[in-house]
């Protein structure tokens, strides 16, 4: 998941290690994955009303998944929610009554209700059970003996008088106090060693503060902590620890670039006439483009890009110009203005480098989506799709084209979960409108394959690269012959 759940109540949640015969530990897949993983990043955006919505949906399609009812569990108590907290930990129980995790937090609810031996024998229970780090061991511990003084009558909580800084933290953490929870964090790792979950909690409150530096410090530590304990007894599976691995490659990346190739019908960068069709053309580009780090509209999800470029007809198979004379630059930037939706707003100076090209100002809104298109290193193979929708606007031609493409399929390795060459058969469709050309809009549909490289990983940066080739063929109903025939295509990202 790329973003993990916060820890409640004095410490952080981890899969118990107790057996369960109803409740799997199998790793979440389909749209449950999806789900949950969006349930993830909402909770990191303190919008925990969202993540109990998608979870409850996740858990119709996998209702067996431990993983699921924990993180359940995990937000009712965040919201405060104790009697729904303890009607589902109730629910629980009976089916995993040997698990250290839900007895500790079976504890906790018990003990915010005020039901005090209840409260304690779950939290003595807990203790007994396997499955509970040394930190969480005494988190629980120090609720028992808090509850086992004469003051503990009044109490309605286990938090101890004297709290330590990192049950400190996860307290500011639940109040959404991301300031006071970082500085507790770090004056608990300065006095002893963190878990990896606690260092990983740490670093995502150092990112939502845009501290960055601090923040990819931090994912360093989690991933060192769990790399440190032995094979059986590490919180992250693979897959947890390629998305810490994916933040920070993120968090450092401030510039890119991008080169292509592509062999298709097209109308735009032609020399063709236009009522020349099909316009079967090869067009390079290339495209540079810099996000600034400290730029508010580079935080919190959204993205700011400045971008300059260059587009080249290579090939023209009616004769038309190719080579410099096609020179078509590009100055511009584009924002992304909702953390959460892939809307994405471009404004540029379209600027004509040889006498068969143009200058114009160019308006584009785009929108795409996607589930599967990351690498998976949990999955031999999964479900996948994705669309891109884009309506650009010529200022001073007056000329507008819609596109719109997208794809479905099974991506799958090339070898096993540990290789990067992921192989994506789908089939395609594709619409696109040319205000300049057409009366109504173009359709093409057909098969594909793309296979995909990814490049430049290290222990703490997942991929930074990737190569992509992509075949497909497709058939046009509408016969402009625009969409129709052979595409080939080659994208690398830098």
């Amino acid at each position: 998941m790329k973003y993990k759940r916060y820890a409640i109540l004095l410490f952080s949640l981890i899969y118990s290690g107790a057996s369960c015969a109803a409740f799997s530990h199998d790793p979440l897949t389909g749209e449950a994955y999806t789900l949950a993983d969006r349930a993830y990043q909402a909770i990191a955006g303190h919008d925990d009303a969202t993540a109990e919505t998608l979870v409850v949906q996740a858990r119709k399609m996998q209702p067996d998944s431990y993983q699921l009812a924990m993180l359940l569990l995990d937000i009712e108590m965040r919201r405060g929610h104790w009697q729904q907290a303890q009607q589902l930990s109730d629910e629980l129980l009976p089916e995993m009554p040997g698990d250290a995790l839900l007895l500790a937090n079976s504890g906790f609810i018990a003990a915010r209700q005020n039901r005090l031996d209840a409260a304690r024998r779950y939290f003595a229970a807990a203790l007994l059970a396997p499955g509970l780090d040394a930190s969480q061991q005494e988190n629980v511990r120090d609720a028992l003996d808090h509850l086992s003084r004469p003051s503990a009558a009044q109490a309605v909580s286990p938090v101890v008088a004297a709290e330590a800084p990192l049950d400190a933290a996860y307290r500011h953490l639940r109040e959404h106090d991301d300031v006071q929870a970082l500085a507790m964090f770090q004056q608990g790792f300065a006095a002893q060693a963190g878990t990896p979950n606690q260092y990983a909690d740490a670093a995502y409150a150092a990112h939502r503060l845009h501290q960055k530096r601090l923040s990819i410090q931090l994912f360093q530590q989690a991933l060192d902590a769990n790399q440190a304990l032995p094979a059986g007894q590490q919180p992250f599976d693979a897959q947890q620890v390629f998305n810490y691995r994916n933040e920070i490659q993120q968090m450092n990346r401030s510039w890119g670039a991008v080169t292509s190739l592509a062999y298709q019908n097209t109308t735009l960068g032609s020399t063709t006439p236009l009522n020349t069709l099909p316009l079967n053309t090869l067009q390079g580009s290339v495209e540079a483009y810099w996000q600034p780090d400290d730029f508010v509209g580079n935080q919190d999800g959204h993205l700011f890009q400045l971008f300059t470029g260059d587009t080249e007809t290579l090939y023209d198979a009616h004769g038309g110009q190719t080579g410099n004379s096609t020179g078509q630059g590009t100055l511009g930037m584009r924002y992304k203005p909702f953390a959460d939706l892939g809307l994405m707003l471009t404004a540029q100076r379209l600027l004509a480098l040889g006498n068969a090209s143009f200058s114009d100002n160019l308006l584009r809104v785009a929108y795409s989506n996607a589930s599967g298109a990351e690498l998976n290193v949990r999955q031999t193979d999964w479900r996948a799709w994705q669309f891109y929708t884009e309506a650009a606007y010529f200022l001073n031609a007056r000329r507008s084209i819609d596109t719109f493409e997208g794809s479905y399929g099974q991506a799958f390795h090339a070898q096993d979960t540990s290789g990067r060459v992921i192989i994506y058969p789908h089939v395609v469709l594709a619409s696109e409108y040319d205000s300049a050309i057409l009366k109504s809009a173009a359709v093409g549909v057909g098969p594909g394959v793309k296979v995909r490289f990814w490049l430049r990983e290290d222990a703490y940066n997942a991929p930074a690269s990737w190569l992509d080739l992509t075949l497909q063929y497709r058939w046009e109903p509408t016969n402009t012959n625009l969409l129709g025939g052979w595409v080939v295509r080659t994208i690398f990202w830098y």
